[in-house]
């Protein structure tokens, strides 16, 4: 008798704490935007304690209102195979898994995994509706990553920082070299900027088997507060293709001489990197001996090889399609490492005005 509790209680606490990817939708006190379903879609979500509910899902359709999604029609996978309609507001979080990196969202196709945290406060009607507040997509490889509010926040004498999610069930160990980056803005963020009440995407391969349970982060993105969520700064460009300049934040600028802009074989725009990294306050350094640009702003960080699709983004490795070339002695890189690398709204005018 004693010998079945034990394998009772043993395959409780390891269900209790198994993967959300694979055990089907979960539920999970914390503090987070909007307890009730809301029929507005371009304001805010309120801020209240809340259960989200998180589920892996099959999108079968995305409601387009102009140029924002306000909704999601999706299939539970795992257990549930139920049809939920969860609304999208402009606070809702878009992030590539795989990459970690902010996705689009319309981007999004009726098929795709995606994996949703969403409010448990939901309709009676049918299919149920609920408010998001995040979405992750491209869940191809990597378990998805843990939406966790702060509710307590140690860091050791080492710099390691200690998080206590709001709900208790989670103690987040985010070591000293932990890659830390932000969503959608130009801001560094460090260890130090998590504090109580941070709102932090988590991603982590290994959980103990304890309560709370113990997660090693791999990689930790630093999410918008809640009462600023709509405040989100961008370094921008606009590349003015027949023109030959670029309008950076607002001011115009012209290539340095030698450097150009222009498409190769495979269709893709390669533009200077200096001439533009240096317009946002980068200092730029070349490195003959190993044919790389390492790129410097406080302690922002981006680094490029020559003949290289992997690019260095602060303590992590971005892989491009493109990899950067030099012409008339002056390095070029697709306008994707703008983007990806360093963090830049891209827009491009192939217009000749």
């Amino acid at each position: 008798m004693k010998k079945k509790t034990f394998i009772t209680a043993t395959l409780t606490a390891m269900l209790a704490v198994s993967s959300p990817l694979y055990a089907g939708a979960t539920l999970t006190q914390i503090a987070l935007p909007i307890s009730q379903p809301s029929t507005e879609n371009t304001e805010q979500q309120q801020i209240s304690i809340s259960h989200i509910y998180e589920t892996k899902a099959e999108a079968l359709a995305i409601n387009i209102d102009g140029e924002q999604i306000i909704s999601l029609l999706v299939k539970e996978l795992g257990n549930y195979e139920s049809e939920i309609l969860f609304k999208v507001f402009e606070d809702t979080i878009f992030v590539d898994n795989e990459q970690g990196i902010p996705a689009n969202p319309r981007e999004i196709s009726e098929g795709d995994i995606i994996y949703i945290y969403g409010s448990s406060a939901m309709t009676r009607s049918l299919p149920p509706q609920s408010n998001t507040f995040v979405v992750l997509t491209n869940l191809d490889k990597k378990s998805p990553a843990r939406f966790i509010e702060a509710k307590e926040v140690t860091i050791d004498d080492k710099g390691n920082a200690f998080v206590i999610d709001a709900a208790g069930n989670y103690n987040i160990h985010i070591e000293d070299e932990t890659p830390i980056i932000p969503y959608k803005t130009r801001q560094f963020v460090h260890i130090s900027d998590i504090v109580n009440d941070s709102r932090i995407l988590v991603w982590s391969e290994i959980m103990a088997l304890s309560h709370p349970a113990m997660v090693p982060a791999n990689k930790v993105m630093l999410l918008p507060d809640k009462s600023e969520a709509q405040e989100v700064l961008t370094d921008s460009i606009i590349i003015s293709t027949k023109a030959g300049v670029f309008s950076i934040n607002g001011q115009e600028v012209h290539p340095l001489t030698g450097e150009t802009m222009f498409k190769n074989d495979d269709g893709v725009l390669m533009v200077p990197v200096r001439s533009i990294a240096e317009s946002f306050g980068f200092d730029v350094e070349w490195k003959q001996e190993s044919l790389s640009v390492s790129l410097f702003r406080g302690a922002q960080t981006g680094t490029l090889t020559i003949d290289s699709k992997s690019y260095g983004k602060q303590k992590m490795l971005v892989h491009l399609d493109t990899a950067p070339l030099i012409v008339n002695n002056r390095t070029h890189v697709p306008v994707d490492f703008l983007r990806e690398v360093l963090n830049v709204d891209v827009t491009i005018n192939d217009s000749e005005v």
